[in-house]
């Protein structure tokens, strides 16, 4: 557009030709004049990162992940949820990512979260029930 400019086109030939408005034409002209070729540069869209959040964010993780127990992603944004910091299971994924964490999907069992007396209680029941089986059943 800045070249075309130069060369003498209009903003609204430049927009015909490039297949844009004329508005958007006009607007990367002005920028240009007024900050030169940084304009051109694309900016990231949203707002700028957050830095004393994620710090926050990876804190709270580091804290949970020193916890002698196995988490999936989906405990770690409850386990976050709860100390007010709301994230999803993916974003959960990304700051893993993001603080060189190793993580893999965990087993699905639900061995961890069985009680062992009962699970021992249950087993002895089990075992009696089997006792008493007549042959052959």
């Amino acid at each position: 557009m800045v070249l075309l400019s130069a060369a003498g086109w209009v903003a609204p030939r430049i927009g015909a030709h490039l297949g844009c408005c004329t508005q958007t034409v006009r607007r990367v002209l002005h920028r240009f004049a007024a900050e030169g070729a940084a304009a051109l540069r694309r900016r990231s869209p949203g707002p700028a990162p957050d830095g004393d959040r994620r710090a926050a964010v990876e804190e709270a993780l580091g804290a949970l992940l020193a916890q002698e127990r196995t988490w999936t992603a989906a405990d770690l944004a409850a386990a976050l949820g709860e100390e007010g910091i709301a994230l999803s299971g993916r974003q959960v994924r990304r700051y893993l990512g993001r603080m060189g964490a190793r993580y893999r999907r965990a087993v699905r069992t639900v061995a961890h979260k069985q009680d062992p007396a009962r699970v021992e209680a249950a087993r002895a029941t089990l075992a009696a029930l089997k006792q008493r089986l007549p042959p052959g059943a």
